[in-house]
Protein backbone atom coordinates (compact mmCIF):
# COMPACT_ATOMS: atom_id res chain seq x y z
CA UNK A 1 0.00 0.00 0.00
CA UNK A 2 1.37 3.54 -0.98
CA UNK A 3 1.29 5.61 1.73
CA UNK A 4 0.22 9.76 0.43
CA UNK A 5 0.00 12.13 3.63
CA UNK A 6 -2.91 14.09 1.99
CA UNK A 7 -5.56 11.70 1.96
CA UNK A 8 -3.98 9.27 5.35
CA UNK A 9 -2.52 12.14 7.38
CA UNK A 10 -5.62 13.98 8.56
CA UNK A 11 -8.59 11.91 8.57
CA UNK A 12 -11.00 10.48 5.69
CA UNK A 13 -11.44 13.33 3.77
CA UNK A 14 -8.34 15.38 4.12
CA UNK A 15 -7.12 14.69 0.94
CA UNK A 16 -10.08 14.81 -1.58
CA UNK A 17 -9.31 19.02 -2.38
CA UNK A 18 -6.37 17.86 -4.28
CA UNK A 19 -8.04 15.42 -6.01
CA UNK A 20 -7.48 17.69 -9.16
CA UNK A 21 -3.77 18.58 -8.48
CA UNK A 22 -2.87 14.60 -8.21
CA UNK A 23 -4.84 13.61 -11.45
CA UNK A 24 -2.82 16.44 -13.46
CA UNK A 25 0.30 14.98 -11.70
CA UNK A 26 -0.51 11.00 -12.47
CA UNK A 27 -1.29 12.15 -16.14
CA UNK A 28 1.53 14.11 -16.53
CA UNK A 29 3.89 11.65 -15.92
CA UNK A 30 2.53 10.10 -19.60
CA UNK A 31 1.24 12.98 -21.64
CA UNK A 32 3.71 15.63 -20.19
CA UNK A 33 2.20 18.38 -17.73
CA UNK A 34 0.99 21.04 -20.02
CA UNK A 35 -1.19 18.19 -22.23
CA UNK A 36 -2.46 16.97 -18.86
CA UNK A 37 -3.63 20.37 -17.25
CA UNK A 38 -5.32 20.54 -20.89
CA UNK A 39 -6.90 17.81 -20.37
CA UNK A 40 -8.19 18.02 -17.08
CA UNK A 41 -9.62 21.43 -17.92
CA UNK A 42 -11.62 19.87 -20.90
CA UNK A 43 -12.56 17.56 -18.58
CA UNK A 44 -13.93 19.86 -16.27
CA UNK A 45 -15.66 21.85 -18.41
CA UNK A 46 -17.34 18.43 -20.24
CA UNK A 47 -18.45 17.46 -16.97
CA UNK A 48 -19.79 21.48 -15.88
CA UNK A 49 -21.69 21.74 -19.14
CA UNK A 50 -23.44 18.03 -18.72
CA UNK A 51 -24.12 18.99 -15.13
CA UNK A 52 -26.03 22.06 -16.42
CA UNK A 53 -27.62 19.95 -19.29
CA UNK A 54 -29.29 18.22 -16.52
CA UNK A 55 -30.40 20.67 -13.98
CA UNK A 56 -32.03 22.11 -16.82
CA UNK A 57 -33.66 19.19 -17.90
CA UNK A 58 -35.03 18.26 -14.55
CA UNK A 59 -36.81 21.88 -13.96
CA UNK A 60 -40.22 21.00 -15.58
CA UNK A 61 -40.14 17.62 -13.58
CA UNK A 62 -39.39 18.99 -10.97
CA UNK A 63 -41.95 22.30 -10.97
CA UNK A 64 -44.96 19.18 -11.85
CA UNK A 65 -43.68 17.28 -8.75
CA UNK A 66 -44.15 20.54 -6.82
CA UNK A 67 -47.44 21.40 -7.79
CA UNK A 68 -48.68 18.33 -6.93
CA UNK A 69 -47.62 18.44 -3.43
CA UNK A 70 -48.23 21.96 -2.80
CA UNK A 71 -51.50 22.23 -4.52
CA UNK A 72 -53.79 19.97 -1.97
CA UNK A 73 -51.95 21.88 1.01
CA UNK A 74 -52.71 24.88 -0.81
CA UNK A 75 -56.65 24.45 -1.27
CA UNK A 76 -56.73 22.69 2.65
CA UNK A 77 -55.37 25.83 4.18
CA UNK A 78 -57.79 27.99 1.93
CA UNK A 79 -60.82 25.72 3.21
CA UNK A 80 -59.19 25.41 7.28
CA UNK A 81 -59.28 29.69 6.37
CA UNK A 82 -62.62 29.85 5.02
CA UNK A 83 -63.79 27.73 7.71
CA UNK A 84 -62.15 29.80 10.52
CA UNK A 85 -63.79 33.02 9.25
CA UNK A 86 -67.28 31.83 9.43
CA UNK A 87 -67.06 29.82 12.76
CA UNK A 88 -65.78 33.58 13.59
CA UNK A 89 -68.44 35.09 12.22
CA UNK A 90 -71.01 32.91 13.93
CA UNK A 91 -69.30 33.42 17.27
CA UNK A 92 -69.37 37.46 16.47
CA UNK A 93 -72.90 37.15 16.03
CA UNK A 94 -73.75 35.09 18.61
CA UNK A 95 -71.82 37.22 21.37
CA UNK A 96 -73.93 40.15 20.10
CA UNK A 97 -76.95 38.72 20.02
CA UNK A 98 -76.50 38.41 23.85
CA UNK A 99 -75.22 41.19 24.42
Amino acid sequence: MIYHPNLYGAGLGAGLGDARADLVSVLATFMGEAKAEAWVRSLETLIKSKAEQGAKAAIPTIKTEVKKTVQPLIIAALAAGGLGLLFGVIALRRSRRRS
